[in-house]
């Protein structure tokens, strides 16, 4: 190992150099400073509920800035397995843990940009073996040994602003990404939600079912005893053998819709369908209110439009870099060491090599290849502007979509009980006249038929009110914001 004092000749230069990489101005950044795309917003909501009621809805809150999920939105819920489901899910899901990846290279990038500001040092060493030609005299020459060592060090002021342009894009690309996470988390744990609640429906209706099979099994036996007392003629039996067998269809298919949700669970949750099983009951959870907010938070509080925000911030920094080119790179270098032909003498002041200067390089003619640059530069931004304003205004869709159904879902399931009710009274009247012998059997099957379905609907729609919460969540951002994100990258959301 060489001692400090081998470089004692060069080290107040090293000094000068890194005391310049600190102290000389960085002069202007070329290109133009950030600012963030008009959008259209409206005032309110269209479909919002009228202020009276909007009051009302305090349920639920916004996510602490900087997080880089959407918040534990889903306990507004009150489904202690479903808060569990959920933080499984932010543990072991696959896709998660790709964007939490991608989000660790994104900030290793930042520090590779930023890394650019300071000198770069290097070491060197080298032995050689040859012979000099210079004798003139062929096979005379003698060999000799060349053992050389030396440090450099160089430096290239960010004058013109490229290298602070190259870590605004970095770290807006990072802060894109980390909004990346926060999507992802949102809507993963917003799919798990939905097929929970599926779920939990479908268990409601496979037991609807079950108590329909055993009654219309009951009901076959009583009219097969009927039919062979000569009170009901075959085609009674015949129909109430299909209105059994119809119900046994519907509840398989039940079934099969129940084990298919359960493993798209697993998955979300990350784990094998063979080894995860949900005990089967209906749906117990608390449906919330949900406050919406104004429009214009929208803005902060969706992790994609943060996400396309930030990178049309990166998209704006890549014309100043391109512009950047356009000036001359200034740079400054110093190197020092030692060159001998003698191990012994090698570190020795004779030996010692040193050298010290500016230097200076442009580029005066690409064939427009820098004009093209900046022109590309240029139209990526556009294009992500307009990318920008395309996604903010899906989101506006969004809570209206997600809105007017919350609305409506209720007044439906609110007439659908109502026509269920009318349905079984229908029901029992029939089933009345029929003992009395004033209508066919017909008839009753009808009615029944009329009763299953609309029950069905009625437990259908219920768990629909769930999802339609679920998706108003996710529609405005599960409480997502971008204000903790600093300037210079430094409210990036750690692991």
């Amino acid at each position: 190992m060489m001692c400090a004092g081998c470089f004692r000749s060069t080290s107040a230069g090293l000094v000068c150099l890194l005391c310049a990489a600190l102290l000389l101005p960085s002069g202007c950044a070329v290109g133009p400073d950030y600012q963030r795309p008009t959008t259209p917003t409206p005032t309110a909501y269209k479909e919002a509920a009228p202020a009276s009621e909007a009051a009302q809805t305090v349920d639920w809150r916004l996510a602490a800035p900087g997080r880089p999920d959407s918040g534990p939105w889903w306990q507004s819920f009150a489904d202690p397995e479903l808060s569990a489901l959920m933080e499984e899910l932010g543990r072991a899901n696959q896709n998660v843990q790709v964007s939490l990846a991608n989000l660790r290279t994104a900030r290793a990038q930042v520090r590779e940009a930023r890394a650019a500001f300071f000198p770069v040092l290097s070491l060197s060493g080298s032995f050689s073996r040859g012979r000099d030609g210079g004798s003139g005299i062929l096979g005379a020459e003698p060999l000799g040994n060349t053992y050389s060592a030396g440090m450099q060090a160089s430096w290239e002021p960010d004058i013109w602003g490229g290298t602070r342009r190259s870590v605004e894009g970095a770290t807006a690309q990072a802060e894109a990404q980390a909004a990346d996470l926060g999507a992802v988390l949102l809507s993963m744990r917003a799919e798990l939600a939905l097929n929970y609640f599926q779920v939990r429906g479908l268990d409601a209706v496979i037991e609807l079912y079950g108590r329909t099979v055993t009654a219309y099994e009951r009901s076959l036996r009583i009219t097969e005893n009927q039919y062979r007392a000569g009170t009901v003629t075959r085609a009674d039996v015949a129909q109430a053998r299909e209105q059994l067998k119809a119900a046994e269809a519907q509840l398989v298919d039940a079934r099969m819709q129940r084990a298919q949700t359960e493993h798209a669970v697993a998955v979300l949750v990350g784990r094998p369908p063979a080894d995860f099983h949900l005990e089967p009951r209906g749906i117990t959870a608390k449906l919330p209110s949900i406050d919406t907010g104004l429009p214009a938070g929208l803005l902060e509080r969706r992790p994609d439009v943060a996400e396309a925000e930030r990178q049309v911030m990166a998209a704006n920094a890549a014309i100043g870099v391109a512009e950047s080119a356009y000036f001359p790179a200034f740079s400054f270098g110093i190197g020092g060491g030692y060159e001998s032909s003698s191990f012994r003498r090698w570190f020795s002041v004779p030996n010692e090599i040193w050298s010290l200067g500016p230097s200076v390089a442009m580029t005066l003619f690409q064939g427009g290849a820098l004009i093209a640059r900046t022109e590309q530069a240029r139209s990526t931004w556009e294009a992500y502007v307009a990318s920008y304003r395309q996604t903010v205004l899906q989101a506006f869709s969004d809570v209206e979509d997600a809105l007017v159904s919350v609305r409506l879902l209720e007044e439906q399931e609110a007439r659908q009980a109502e026509a269920l009710a009318a349905a079984r009274d229908a029901e029992t009247m029939l089933l009345n006249q029929y003992r009395a012998g004033t209508v066919t059997y017909v008839s009753v099957v009808t009615a029944q038929a009329t009763a299953l379905t609309d029950a069905v609907a009625v437990e259908q729609l219920r768990a629909s009110r769930y999802a339609a919460a679920v998706s108003l969540i996710r529609a405005l951002g599960g409480g997502w914001d971008t204000s903790g994100f600093a300037a210079d990258g430094s409210g990036l959301p750690e692991k």
